[in-house]
């Protein structure tokens, strides 16, 4: 991918990676309803107020080395979203998640096998 306009207009997971080879990490998971329109406001459109003090970390776009993220048609509902996300961070161990406490709603989604 060569631009910020091919990322996906759908719900997704995202993880964010930053240093290279051996040192590479994963920094966050997290979830939005627009990878494109996350990483416009968090990396591109400075003058955004951050939704949260981690934000922050995301100013600098040169730290992130990598963006991965998952789509799925069943990512429709915010409980779906979140459920995925939790399964994400329970996974892959980044150092840092949502900026959202977990609420209760979305921990029976993650129990599906299509979550697992």
């Amino acid at each position: 991918m060569k631009s910020i306009w091919q990322l996906p207009e759908r719900p997704e997971v995202d993880a964010l990676y930053v240093g290279c080879h051996e040192g590479r990490r994963l920094l966050f998971v997290g979830i939005a309803e627009s990878l494109f329109e996350r990483i416009l406001e968090q990396f591109v459109v400075a003058n955004l107020a951050p939704r949260a003090a981690s934000s922050i970390l995301f100013r600098e776009p040169g730290y992130v080395s990598e963006i991965q993220w998952w789509e799925d048609h069943a990512l429709t509902s915010s409980n779906s979203l979140r459920a995925a996300e939790l399964v994400a961070s329970e996974t892959l161990a980044p150092l840092l998640t949502s900026r959202r406490p977990p609420r209760h709603e979305p921990k029976p989604f993650t129990t599906r096998p299509r979550f697992a």
